[in-house]
């Protein structure tokens, strides 16, 4: 796991994992850093909760954590938030960022939701050739 640890990435049946998603932007902190703590640290603290007795049930979950949004400023998503369990996503947060992607990742991409029918058929035109620009400095 690298990065921000999100729930549905732990395994919850890990003590070293089973809490470490809620160390995350945590009360007093959450405008500084989504993890303040190494996550070799955050580990050693969910394995110490499960030791002392704590146990995490799933249906007495309240709130959930959203992740600051891919390709948007630090500025603005600081370390992601905290909301109801019902709040659904906000277009921004919902929109995975593409603009890292190739030219070749991003038709596959296409190629991809049109087989699971997102995009019909022919409404995207679909160049076989790869260009680039050209140009000489003093352009």
């Amino acid at each position: 796991m690298s990065g921000i640890p999100l729930q549905q990435d732990c395994n919850l049946s890990d003590p070293e994992e089973m809490f470490l998603w809620m160390f995350t932007a945590l009360p007093g902190m959450e405008e500084q850093a989504p993890m303040l703590v190494p996550p070799a640290w955050a580990r050693k603290w969910s394995k110490r909760m499960f030791d002392a007795g704590a146990r995490f049930h799933p249906e007495e979950q309240t709130i959930k954590y959203i992740p600051p949004a891919q390709g948007s400023s630090i500025l603005y998503a600081g370390s992601g938030r905290w909301v109801a369990l019902g709040e659904p996503l906000s277009e921004l947060e919902a929109t995975p960022a593409i603009d890292h992607l190739t030219r070749f990742e991003k038709q596959a991409l296409v190629k991809k939701l049109q087989a699971e029918g997102f995009i019909p058929d022919g409404a995207v035109v679909d160049s076989a050739e790869d260009s680039a620009e050209v140009g000489s400095h003093g352009d």
